[in-house]
């Protein structure tokens, strides 16, 4: 079969080709990762201007087509890079991740060498390096928010949404003695009771937030708990999980039953009431019906700053703010008025000294003689709310580090069958947790039929031998649109089976089209060459 061509049209078939190959180098150009190729021999076929720029700004190095990618190394990086570069020359995809320090500072790259296949024979190799160092930063944050609220010494636990225990810290576990595979599948009432966890769901339902003290049920007894909840919410303002900070107030909750104890005493013993409140390291005070100090503690002496003999027979109202003042003596003739408990949170600043916040629990007591009496006890919770505003800082940064490095997580119960997505993977999949339930059959449902036996094959895999996997996939979103990603697997055993399934979730779409379109640079350049051989040939 011949090719007639008029030296006209050939001139027009090159100019489009040249056209063509204008466009795909542009195309490539525009890429803000470092695409390039070499031959069989190690030398530059090609190159984008991010690669070169990069290049030159990292090792002072101009490049040029033909240059020898390996002559041009160091001994340690040619060690590195000739035996990942021969990999990929023998017909392997190569992915690895290295460091390379620019301006003193470390930068984290993702290296994918893939084998260039021409007439079935490989001719070299094509590169795509991504600047990964916000990932590998957001990851490095997140391992030393985990380690920070692992050394608190408040109980912090975390629920989903459905009220669910996902995770809890050491301090949490020695308090109420619950292993994390007790809590697998639990909720608060396996410890507080229906009635004492329904309380907490409808407070942060309600109002996004909890506090309050209930009775906790352990492994070795009950203790009272004081516990302070809330909801966290994404950017759009949906609650993506709950915190609870916890404490063990028992100690001062039988103190203050010794204080009342003590009181109905204190004729016969006054010795023995001021032992007995001098021993408890919180604040505590006894007031008459005009609010004038009748009895303090220690520890009231020293959080004030003031000698027993400076309190007693005041009201201490000039040693506080105006506001403060107010809203101690406005809760003080509440009490003694109706005789109702009050715990409220304060702000204490005593001499301009540093602010605290304050928990104080204020009791009416009323003695043989019918006299009110004011009883409180003063708790420091400064620390405790300081914690409260970090985590809740850890967790949203959590939400942010996954958007920002696109990547998602999941987990399966193998136990409840239940599966659970961060809100990347929601967002990856474009959807919401109000609009969509994951299932394992309705997830794997959305993959191409070629990825989803795939993905069928590696869960099963998974489930019965404890195989992880790491798969790179294309699947449907929710809302029909197709996306390549990367999902990965690891299995944790229990009594030597698994039990629950653990990966994260990344699209990676864009990197997925950075190498389909430099193949097709590739495929494009070798055509514009070869027509006008054949052509002229005929």
């Amino acid at each position: 079969m011949s090719i007639k061509l008029t030296y006209e049209e050939l001139e027009n078939q090159i100019a489009e080709l040249k056209k063509q190959a204008a466009n795909l180098h542009a195309l490539i150009n525009n890429h803000n990762e470092s695409i390039w190729s070499v031959d069989s021999n190690y030398n530059f076929i090609a190159f984008n201007n991010f690669f070169e720029e990069a290049y030159f700004e990292a090792y002072n190095i101009k490049l040029r087509k033909g240059l020898n990618s390996l002559e041009i190394l160091t001994p340690e990086l040619l060690e590195f890079w000739k035996p990942k570069y021969d990999k990929a020359l023998s017909g392997d995809t190569v992915v690895y991740e290295f460091t390379n320090q620019v301006e003193d500072v470390n930068r984290f790259y993702e290296v994918t060498l893939n084998p260039i296949i021409q007439d079935n024979k490989i001719k070299g190799v094509t590169g795509l390096s991504i600047d990964i160092t916000k990932r590998k930063r957001a990851e490095e944050k997140l391992l030393l928010y985990k380690a920070i609220i692992d050394e608190s010494t408040d109980g912090i636990a975390i629920i989903d949404k459905q009220g669910y225990y996902l995770e809890q810290n050491s301090a949490h576990r020695d308090l109420i003695g619950y292993s994390d595979e007790d809590l697998k599948g639990a909720t608060p009432a396996i410890h507080f009771g229906a009635d004492g966890f329904s309380s907490i769901a409808k407070e942060l339902e309600e109002n996004g937030f909890y506090r309050g003290e209930l009775i906790s049920d352990t492994k070795t007894g009950k203790l009272n708990i004081d516990i302070s909840a809330f909801s966290i919410f994404n950017k759009a303002g949906e609650v993506t999980c709950h915190a609870a900070i916890k404490r063990d107030i028992t100690d001062q909750k039988n103190a203050e039953l010794e204080i009342i104890k003590a009181k109905e005493k204190a004729e016969e013993s006054e010795k023995y009431l001021n032992n007995i409140i001098n021993s408890i390291g919180d604040p505590v005070f006894v007031k008459d019906d005009q609010s004038r100090l009748l009895l303090v503690n220690d520890a009231f002496c020293t959080i004030f700053n003031l000698t027993r003999a400076e309190i007693i027979g005041k009201t201490l109202a000039e040693e506080v703010s105006r506001e403060e003042r107010e809203s101690f003596l406005k809760i003080d003739i509440q009490v003694l008025s109706n005789g109702k408990e009050n715990i409220s949170e304060e702000m204490l600043t005593v001499r301009n000294g540093p602010m605290l916040t304050i928990s104080t629990r204020k009791t009416r007591f009323i003695d043989d003689n019918d006299k009110n009496f004011l009883v409180g006890v003063i708790h420091d919770i400064t620390e405790n709310m300081n914690a409260q505003v970090t985590l809740r800082q850890r967790t949203q940064l959590l939400e942010v580090s996954q958007f920002i490095a696109r990547v998602g997580g999941w987990e399966l119960d193998l136990t409840t069958n239940d599966l659970f997505w961060t809100a990347e993977t929601y967002r990856i999949h474009d959807t919401t947790p109000e609009e969509f339930n994951p299932t394992v059959d309705s997830a794997v449902g959305y993959f191409l039929p070629e990825s989803r036996q795939i993905l069928s094959t590696a869960l099963q895999a998974a489930i019965e031998r404890g195989e992880g996997y790491d798969l790179e996939l294309e699947t449907l979103t929710t809302k029909g649109r197709r996306i390549d990603v990367r999902t990965t697997c690891e299995v944790t055993l229990h009594e030597g089976r698994p039990a629950k399934l653990t990966g994260i979730f990344q699209d990676i779409t864009d990197q997925k089209q950075a190498e389909e379109a430099l193949r097709e640079s590739d495929a494009n350049l070798k055509a514009i060459i070869e027509i006008p051989l054949r052509a002229f040939g005929q």
